[in-house]
């Protein structure tokens, strides 16, 4: 029996049964921006599983996006055993800075946590980062996490909001089979769990979080693929969800624990890289130049693009913490280090990219080139290290994205990879006036150039997975660039002398399973780079060399030239056509390498001083990151003849690599078999044949041919088996859609062969070839809006308005009854447009509020239109009706709001915002006798506009745990006015009805004290000022849950009901004291709690249970102060003055209280039943004197 739905069941009863429980308190919103430096204008193309969705300037990269997810779908349906019924959307950006302007993943910050079900959905978002590696990856990952959540999950309402609440899969678990899926092993990563592995750092994933656990899970997925078969994940998936249990599926399909598995995991792959890392060299970090700690693990902190000056004396270098970007130099001669730039903004919910700032020395060591990106711009930085002057250089306009940079000898000239329109390509950039000279133009990826300036050769070099030596315009087709990246080098010493439409490049690497990086000039002679031919990044040194090509002829005749003419010379010659003939020797430029290094674990980086013949390199090892700097090697040291051992996984790619092209030698000799039989049987046989009649002239003899209305090849009877191709048919349908009774053959069988059985019905030859998208006109994309997500819970904070109407309501403020909250939030597909709608019912049944929301985030400029009413029941003493007795009734207290809202982003943290709206305020008498019948309604309108100035650079550490500052300055003016309208006119009068303003602010700022430990600190202040007047009250905190109003409320501190108050509302929080401690028109309160996270902080470990892992002790002080006029100690304030007696005898009695207020105490925070609860233990501090404990229990996040 599942007792959660049962403990749920009588908490609602226990609600339901208790007479009122109120709260008080209303949540400030911050919250981060998401801005929209340009406009998207987005089409689509529509292909048989995907809506592939792209704006201007991104049609190439639609069409290799919806041509690769198509490719790939089948093998992943077929990876998982599950297919998707419903069409993939992909949304596709030309680079990480337009993602981040997107509105995809922005939350509408909530302070109940309870009830809130996110509605899983078909979109992948995905952005171009120059490599189409990258987004192959992207693509695949992207339809794979598609699928595992509906596979788990389910992919309709109910099973969502079942599977969300009782299957709890840990991160390592979806994240690592998604990005298994996404992406093949490859020696990055087999080098990354060698690494881990001889440390011991994967013995337990209940330890790991993050990237950490995401790469665990796919080294974990990887060994049951290659050691239980790849048939096992999707058994796994699927006793996973049915059983809702991890440790269910994993003892059901492969006999052993979840923990006996990983055990076994670490046990073999300890065991192969044990006996992986001899005779390879292992670098120390006490001989490190620089070396980060291991925090750098703990906090998500990568070290990169390390560049060297030529001279050797600096070190620049990049260092990435989620977003927040940082560029240090390191002067090696004096020992220090300066920032040069930051830029970024830290955030787990954005995602961060890693591709910028990035770095370059001129030939001289004077000036460092940073390229970065600022608010959409691709920004250019130079660093002048002898005068220590920056230099802001014009923006970087042409290109989508800048990907490499590296100076020429001119130091005004830089050679860079950038994107255009979604190709990217090498170029030459002009500084001063901006002039960029395009050197490639396909669609291949041309990354990481350099410039080489060698004895008598002169170009640049970079690293390109093109499949070709000849440079020519090329657009992107069906063939799709995928392969891996080798080195090219482009002579600009020749390249005047090739024509435009075919210059060739040298290619320096021709490896075709591996990598090669960082292409980079070595010495006077020689160029140096990095690749994984081994199957661990070492660094290799290379030089180019000639070898004899041909020999070319060239004749001169009188008026032309021709090279190597094909015929004969001599006649020409005796006629004297020809005035000479020469003949040259061809020679071809080549280039040869060896390994300079044999690392027992990769060199991340490597950057070369030139001059100064060193080096530096850099390494991750245990946890932190390692700096060298050393001499480059001498002639002696270098052995140009060094042989590297290949690790277990690079022998096993060589093996399945040979494996492959046995296999597919035997199927291309099988088919040439097959169709030479196939030819054979087109000539019928006779057993009689007619003798051959010789032909005329001695001709060869004529072959009687077969009737053209016979078959070629004879059907095979539909009542006979064949019984060597049978098979066992699976639950998943792989046949198309369109044509079932056809199924489309395998790409990788040409005979038509699928699953085992032999098609007899295949396809053409030259159907075969047919790409899998074909090309459909573009097509723009309309709005359409689908469910965004489901809260169904209790609740009681105060949904909009902190204000409540002075005059039309009792004294007290109207605190909301514990209800229950049905919210529904649409959004459409690129989450620009936001309607959001609910009510609340009371337990009680009095106070129904409804509300609808709709925001406009397409455009910088925010837009929101709010829309409220609430009606609520309350008893009225009527006594001013002339010669008639005080009598009770019934009424209904209704206010509706109608509110506009803008709000214009200057960053990511920085915001600005204006509300307008219309308030209306009534009091219907409800109608039991004649009196009551006889009393009109009451009512009050009001016109208010209100200004904010946000800011929040808060990161979420955990649940009410943040680091950094966010804060609301505000100002507000109301202005009440009497209207009417019915069928006879319409009137409105504003003269002399007075006013209202308001100013406040709210600031906040969370301190990281060790780990999750945080000390959080608010000062919240507001001053009303005007003809009219707000009251505050002081006291008690937000979203206080107690069942008796009576001991919320404290009477004892008088409230002035003639002073001209036009609303009233809560200074919150001032723990130790009742509401109304203090009262007035301005206030002042300052809260400071020390957040400790017990369990969180004492465990290594992620913990599963909300309970524990969100379990918090607190300790607190609330300082605080309401007064009226200028100052809190003015002697008219209603506290320092107490009247005694009743009319005609009465004395008023005045005496010090000081206006200040105090409280501390201790409290426990944790999240039950998917509410964030919170219970304090309070005394307070008035006047010296100290009162007794005053505990309070609510519900919601922060103060």
């Amino acid at each position: 029996m599942q007792l959660r739905p049962l403990i749920v069941a009588l908490l609602l009863l226990a609600f339901a049964i208790t007479p009122r429980a109120a709260a008080q308190g209303f949540y400030t919103d911050f919250g981060k921006n998401r801005v929209q430096y340009h406009d998207f204008v987005w089409a689509y193309y529509e292909s048989p599983n995907f809506m592939t969705y792209f704006y201007q300037g991104g049609q190439d990269l639609a069409r290799f996006t919806v041509q690769y997810a198509e490719q790939c779908i089948g093998e992943i349906e077929s990876r998982l055993e599950y297919p998707a019924n419903t069409k993939i959307e992909i949304m596709l950006y030309h680079n990480l800075s337009d993602l981040k302007q997107s509105n995809i993943g922005l939350a509408i910050e909530q302070n109940n946590t309870g009830g809130v079900t996110k509605i899983i959905g078909n979109k992948i978002f995905i952005h171009f980062d120059g490599n189409f590696k990258n987004l192959e990856r992207d693509i695949r990952e992207g339809i794979a996490r598609v699928l595992v959540q509906k596979m788990v999950f389910g992919s309709n309402i109910q099973e969502i909001l079942q599977n969300a609440v009782l299957l709890n899969l840990p991160d390592w678990y979806v994240n690592g089979l998604v990005s298994y899926i996404g992406k093949d092993w490859d020696p990055e990563m087999d080098n990354q769990l060698r690494a881990g592995m001889l440390q011991g750092n994967y013995e337990r994933f209940d330890l790991l979080n993050g990237q950490a656990a995401t790469f665990a899970g796919h080294a974990l997925w990887y060994y049951i693929s290659q050691v239980h078969g790849p048939s096992a994940i999707p058994n796994l998936l699927y006793l996973t969800r049915i059983n809702r249990s991890v440790e269910s599926g994993f003892l059901f399909v492969l006999g052993n624990t979840v923990k006996g598995t990983i055990q076994e995991f670490n046990d073999y792959y300890q065991a192969q890289y044990a006996a992986d890392t001899d005779e390879r060299t292992t670098p120390q970090p006490d001989a490190a130049l620089l070396k980060t700690g291991r925090y750098v693990q703990k906090r998500n902190v990568k070290l990169d693009e390390v560049k060297v000056s030529p001279n050797g004396r600096y070190i620049a270098y990049t260092t990435s913490e989620i977003g927040k970007h940082l560029v240090y130099l390191y002067d090696t001669q004096e020992g220090k280090k300066r920032v040069l730039l930051r830029n970024g903004y830290k955030s787990y919910s954005l995602a961060f990219d890693d591709n910028y700032p990035l770095l370059a020395w001129d030939a001289r060591s004077e000036q460092l080139a940073l390229v970065y990106e600022r608010r959409d711009q691709i920004k250019l930085l130079l660093y002048n290290t002898t005068d220590q002057t920056k230099t802001f250089s014009n923006d970087i306009t042409k290109f989508q994205q800048v990907t490499g940079i590296a100076f020429t000898n001119d130091p005004r000239k830089l050679v860079l990879s950038g994107v255009q329109n979604g190709q990217p390509d090498i170029f030459m950039y002009f500084i001063p006036n901006t002039k960029v000279t395009r050197i490639t133009n396909d669609f291949y990826s041309d990354l990481q150039p350099a410039y080489l300036k060698l004895h008598n050769r002169e170009g640049i070099v970079f690293r390109s997975n093109r499949n070709t030596d000849t440079l020519k315009t090329e657009k992107m087709d069906t063939i799709l660039p995928l392969q891996n990246f080798d080195l090219f080098f482009y002579d600009l010493s020749n390249a005047d002398n090739e024509t435009d439409t075919l210059k060739t490049l040298v290619r320096i690497t021709n490896t075709p399973l591996d990598n090669e990086f960082l292409p980079q000039q070595y010495d006077s002679t020689r160029f140096t780079f990095l690749s994984d031919m081994n199957g661990i990044r070492n660094n290799y040194i290379g030089y180019f060399d000639s070898i004899y090509l041909r020999t070319d002829t060239k004749v001169f005749f009188r008026d032309s030239l021709a090279v190597n003419p094909k015929y004969a010379l001599d006649s020409l010659l005796k006629i004297g056509l020809i005035d000479t003939i020469i003949k040259i020797d061809v020679y071809q430029t080549i280039a040869r390498y060896f390994p300079a290094s044999n690392y027992s674990q990769s060199n991340l980086e490597t950057s070369v001083a030139v001059k100064s013949a060193e080096e530096v390199q850099l390494f991750y090892s245990n946890g932190q990151y390692l700096l060298f700097k050393q001499p480059l090697p001498d002639a002696t040291t270098l052995n140009p003849n060094l042989k590297l051992n290949n690790t277990n996984y690079r022998t096993q790619l060589d093996n399945r690599e040979k494996a492959r092209a046995k296999t597919k030698e035997l199927q291309d000799a099988l088919l040439k078999q097959k169709t030479e039989l196939k030819a054979a049987d087109v000539l019928p046989k006779d057993e009689n044949p007619p003798p051959q009649q010789s032909a005329p002239n001695n001709q060869p003899p004529i072959k009687q041919l077969a009737d053209a209305s016979e078959p070629a090849v004879k059907p095979q009877p539909t009542d006979t088996i064949d019984i060597e191709n049978y098979f066992f048919q699976s639950e998943f349908d792989y046949a198309d859609e369109k044509n079932p009774a056809n199924p489309q053959p395998d790409a990788a069988s040409p005979n038509g062969i699928i699953m085992g059985v032999k098609n007899s019905n295949a396809a053409p030859s030259t159907a075969q070839n047919e790409p899998l998208f074909k090309r459909t006109d573009v097509r723009q994309y309309f709005t359409q809006f689908y469910i965004d997500q489901i809260a169904t819970q209790l609740d009681n904070t105060i949904i909009y308005t902190p204000y409540e109407n002075f005059n039309l309501s009792p004294v007290t403020f109207g605190l909301p009854d514990v209800g229950g909250l049905i919210r529904l939030g649409i959004t459409d597909l690129m989450e620009d447009n936001k309607i959001i709608g609910g009510f609340r019912i009371p337990l009680g049944l009095s106070g129904t509020e409804y509300f609808l929301e709709y925001r406009s985030l397409r455009k910088r400029l925010d837009k929101k239109i709010f829309g409220y009413r609430k009606a609520i029941k309350n008893n009225y003493t009527i006594t001013d009706i002339p010669d008639t007795p005080e009598f009770t009734v019934a009424a209904k207290n209704i206010t509706t709001i109608l509110q506009y809202s803008l709000s214009y982003p200057f960053d990511v943290n920085t915001s600005l915002r204006g509300h307008v709206g219309l308030r209306h305020d009534r009091i219907v008498f409800l109608a039991s006798d004649r009196l009551s019948l006889a009393l009109p309604d009451m009512y009050e309108n009001w016109l208010y506009a209100k200004t904010e100035y946000v800011f929040d650079n808060t990161l979420d550490v955990a649940l009410n745990i943040l680091n950094g500052t966010r804060y609301k300055v505000y100002a507000e003016i109301h202005k009440p006015f009497e209207g009417a309208v019915n069928d006879r006119n319409v009137s409105f009068k504003f003269k002399d009805t007075g006013w209202l303003g308001i100013a406040g602010a709210d600031i906040r700022h969370y301190q990281r004290v060790h780990k999750q430990i945080v000390w959080a600190n608010r000062l919240a202040t507001a001053m009303s000022f005007g003809t009219r007047k707000m009251l505050y009250y002081l006291g008690g905190v937000e979203n206080w849950l107690i069942f008796d109003p009576n001991k919320q409320f404290d009477y004892g501190t008088p409230v002035d009901t003639e002073a001209g108050y036009a609303f009233k509302g809560l200074a919150t929080n001032m723990r130790g004291f009742k509401q109304n401690i203090r009262n007035g028109t301005s206030y002042m309160v300052l809260n400071s709690e020390l957040r400790i996270p017990v369990f969180a902080y004492l465990s290594a470990a992620p913990i599963r249970s909300e309970l524990l892992r969100n379990f918090q002790l607190i300790a607190f002080t609330d300082v605080g102060t309401a007064w009226e006029g200028l100052v809190p100690f003015d002697e008219t304030n209603q506290y320092s003055i107490v009247t005694i007696g009743q009319p005609p005898v009465e004395a008023v009695v005045k005496y010090f209280r000081n206006p200040i207020v105090a409280g501390y105490g201790f409290g426990a925070r944790t999240k039950l039943l998917g509410y964030f609860t919170r219970l304090d233990v309070a005394w307070g501090l008035d006047s010296g004197a100290r009162t007794k404990a005053q505990w309070y229990f609510s519900m919601g996040l922060d103060f």
